[in-house]
């Protein structure tokens, strides 16, 4: 294994990388900080207990930048901060390093680990903070033979981590703004009430009104920086019974679904109410919004600029998202700067996006209708010449080929073949948006001299996180008695935890005893892995079907008058000796561990197969 040295790593790590046009800001105003990420990963947050966590990961899952954030009691150290992570997160990690660091005005200390995860070998880098009682780690993850060549990737992401410093900080002597270079001032603003949505809350001063349409109104706001008008979107909808959650994840896919691109959403606090704050950006433009549960209606104020302003435009929205108020009564509309404003009468038409079109009428790509097709063979410009969805099990390579009309930004397609019937993903890669100089995307998958395993397949066309197209192919579909005479088993998924304890391949069931010894037996180990007993061996295989013949060696009870355990990868494929001379075939595709007063649990779900062969 390649060694890293201790210089290395410290310079990798303090560095500062130059960050892509492309890079989108993901801010989050709860925590109060802000980070930017490539347009190209996958983001997402959860809360984990009272952990709130930012994931980013990048296309090919080789690069992941992690942000945990939390609250803690007043007099707690960066240090016992460090002994914290360490200890409950990188379990068995080796320390290369650790000193004092300043991130971006934040003070803390920068630390390397070299770690086991999913049996691989990574480096982590992390970097802990203390701001107003509130904890934070940021931290990256690359195996360790690919660390020379993506440190310099997730530098410029964990680099990019800045505190956002709130007025409650001016008592320390730092400079009072609400977005570091971008200081508005809370008295810039003046109150809006709506009496329909019994809600209050603050806009900028000299807004006016552009536009009034049923449910919602479209205002100009004066930005000094630019000498152009950003746009705030009042809106009020009536709730109809609808669940406040669902009312969210419906709008956040008709956003998505009119080809913008989702840069985060979150569930948090925005003054009095439950809210949803989340962005997005399209065609140049980046648009953010708070929606609140608000007392009778689903009420948002949305803010629109060009993504240049959009420091400006997330000073504004920070300042009225904390400040929703509930209204009981009152016969105001609005302050007395605002003379044109209004209450909003609500509306019970479906949430409307006019801003997002106002922006542009440009066409979003959208893959031409039955231009999805498969095919053995293809011609000089890449057309499919033999249409077909049923393949022979020797066909050397299918192919997929689609046209589409629209601008795609240049952004590449992603091609997923799955198996269904196996339920494998069997190959994924990046496609350009041009082929030939044509919209034209060309994609294949091929199986050498090998015979393809039966079943039913897909082939998923992906852009930008959304499956925009699919088409369903069968291979051997002659052959589909094979099911009944085959000698392999089916393929099953099963789940063990620490009540449903073992397996037995033969009869399939799940076993709640340990005695007599089951084929499998999941451990309650508190380790990294889960630890499996059992007479297996590894095969180094992620695909149950790769997998044709029983190793020859290496199964971990040969030789034992015990049935031995080990702790076990993850999706790889393990093959089990069985006591008659049969095999099986297992695989753990996900374990979720947790450890509640010292007993530890690996609930694992796995594929499993019998007879193997």
């Amino acid at each position: 294994m390649k060694k890293i040295s201790k210089t290395l790593l410290i310079f990798a790590f303090i560095v500062c990388g130059n960050l892509s046009a492309q890079n989108r800001t993901i801010e989050d105003s709860q925590m109060k900080f802000k980070i930017s990420v490539p347009s190209s990963y996958q983001t997402n947050q959860y809360w984990e207990g009272t952990d709130k966590i930012h994931a980013f990961v990048s296309r090919d899952n080789n690069v992941a930048v992690s942000i945990r954030s939390f609250e803690l009691p007043a007099n707690i150290s960066v240090d016992q901060l460090v002994a914290a992570f360490t200890q409950n997160v990188l379990k068995g990690a080796n320390q290369l390093v650790i000193q004092p660091h300043n991130l971006n005005g934040a003070s803390g200390k920068m630390a390397g680990y070299r770690w086991r995860y999913n049996n691989i070998s990574v480096v982590v880098g992390a970097f802990y903070t203390i701001r107003n009682n509130i904890g934070y780690v940021v931290w990256s993850m690359i195996p360790e033979n690919l660390f020379a060549n993506r440190s310099a990737e997730s530098d410029a992401i964990t680099n990019s981590f800045t505190l956002l410093v709130q007025s409650a900080d001016a008592g320390s002597g730092e400079v009072k703004q609400l977005v570091p270079g971008r200081g508005i001032s809370s008295d810039a603003f003046v109150s809006l009430v709506s009496d329909d949505a019994m809600v209050e809350h603050l806009i900028p001063k000299r807004s006016a009104v552009r536009k009034t349409e049923p449910g919602q109104t479209i205002w100009d706001i004066p930005n000094p920086s630019s000498g152009n008008n950003l746009t705030m979107v009042i809106q009020n909808i009536v709730k109809g019974g609808k669940n406040f959650n669902s009312f969210i994840n419906e709008q956040i896919a008709s956003i998505r679904g009119n080809g913008a691109t989702i840069l985060g959403h979150s569930f948090e606090k925005a003054g009095d109410f439950y809210a949803c704050r989340y962005s997005y950006e399209y065609n140049g433009s980046r648009f953010s919004y708070t929606a609140i549960d608000g007392p009778v209606t689903f009420y948002l104020a949305g803010f629109v600029g060009g993504v240049n302003y959009a420091a400006e435009l997330e000073s504004i929205h920070n300042i009225v998202h904390s400040s929703f108020k509930k209204v009981t009564n009152s016969n105001s509309s609005i302050g007395q700067q605002n003379p044109q404003g209004g209450s909003i009468a609500p509306s019970t038409a479906p949430l409307q996006q006019p801003v997002l079109d106002a922006i542009s009428s440009e066409t979003i790509f959208d893959i031409k209708p039955n231009t999805l097709k498969l095919g053995t063979d293809v011609n000089s410009n890449n057309e499919i010449i033999s249409v077909t969805n049923n393949f022979p099990l020797n066909t050397k390579k299918i192919h997929l080929a689609f046209n589409y009309q629209g601008d795609t930004k240049e952004k590449n397609f992603i091609v997923k073949w799955v198996s269904k019937t196996h339920n494998t993903l069997v190959a994924e890669d990046l496609y350009y948006p041009k082929t030939g100089g044509t919209n034209k995307v060309y994609s294949f998958i091929e199986n050498g001299d090998q015979q393809w395993p039966p079943g039913d397949y897909r082939a998923e066309v992906w852009y930008l996180g959304d499956k925009v197209s699919e088409a369903d192919f069968s291979i051997g579909a002659a052959q589909s008695q094979l099911k009944q005479t085959n000698r392999a088993g089916e393929i099953k998924q099963i789940v063990l935890d620490n009540t449903n304890i073992g397996y037995d391949f033969a009869s399939g069931k799940i076993r709640t005893d340990a005695s007599p010894d089951p084929d499998v037996l999941n451990r309650p180990w508190c380790t990294s892995l889960p630890g499996i007993c059992g007479n297996w061996a590894r095969t180094g295989k992620s695909r149950m079907e790769d997998v044709t013949s029983p190793p020859a060696s290496g199964y971990i009870s040969d030789g034992l008058d015990y049935i031995d355990c080990t702790e076990a990868p993850l999706k790889e494929v393990l093959v089990f000796k069985l006591k008659d001379g049969t095999f099986g075939k297992m695989m753990i595709i996900k374990d979720e561990f947790s450890k509640i007063n010292n007993v530890c649990l690996h609930k694992i779900t796995c594929f499993v197969q019998y007879p193997a062969f």
